[in-house]
């Protein structure tokens, strides 16, 4: 697929009001400095689609994109930087939370991770609740151009290994565009209903 429209829609601090568009839900989620605007940026093809924050952490809304009058893309608040208070923390892991309990229309969550290091707990915990609520995902390993392609097998077998999973990520790099047409290949699947739990 190609995405040949996307839009800011909304960006929503409280779970109780999330928008009710009635479009199937492509999520993004990770820790703040994997590069999940960028990776958003990159399959719309658009530069300033979803802001990209000189300094991780700046995401703190869960953010709503239409794409091609079809889809919503939903950027969920990065997680895990250090530089905030642990109540700060606290309220974006309930707005995450709250936002899989309560969103009606997520089809796939698309979980990005940096291929250079392992998963650390808040990455486990998000994905525990990704399976307590049962929705399908796939693994992003960003930032691949990072290191050689000759060790991304390696790396990524750290991630699953620590994830405890037999799910196989996905390199993904905004700076070569590698994954992309794999991802965009994926969320169509997705969208004709031929997605795979796991």
């Amino acid at each position: 697929m190609e995405i040949k429209k996307a839009t800011f829609l909304t960006s929503v601090t409280d779970p109780r009001k999330l928008p009710d568009t009635h479009l199937p839900e492509i999520v993004i989620a990770g820790k703040s400095n994997v590069g999940k605007s960028s990776f958003i940026n990159t399959l719309a093809n658009q530069n300033k689609l979803a802001k990209v924050g000189q300094t991780p952490g700046k995401t703190r809304m869960v953010n709503y994109f239409i794409v091609n009058d079809g889809f919503c893309v939903v950027d969920l608040p990065g997680y895990g930087f250090a530089k905030v208070s642990a109540e700060e923390r606290m309220r974006w892991g309930r707005l995450v939370e709250g936002y899989l309990q309560a969103s009606k229309n997520i089809k796939h969550i698309f979980l990005m991770v940096d291929i250079r290091h392992a998963p650390n707990e808040n990455d486990i915990q998000l994905l525990q609740w990704m399976e307590y609520f049962g929705y399908p995902y796939t693994i992003v390993a960003s930032k691949a151009d990072k290191i050689a392609k000759s060790k991304w097998k390696a790396h990524i077998d750290v991630i699953m290994n620590t994830f405890e999973i037999e799910t196989v990520a996905i390199p993904f790099s905004t700076v070569k565009k590698i994954g992309r047409t794999e991802i965009l290949s994926i969320i169509e699947n997705i969208l004709a209903g031929s997605e795979k739990v796991g």
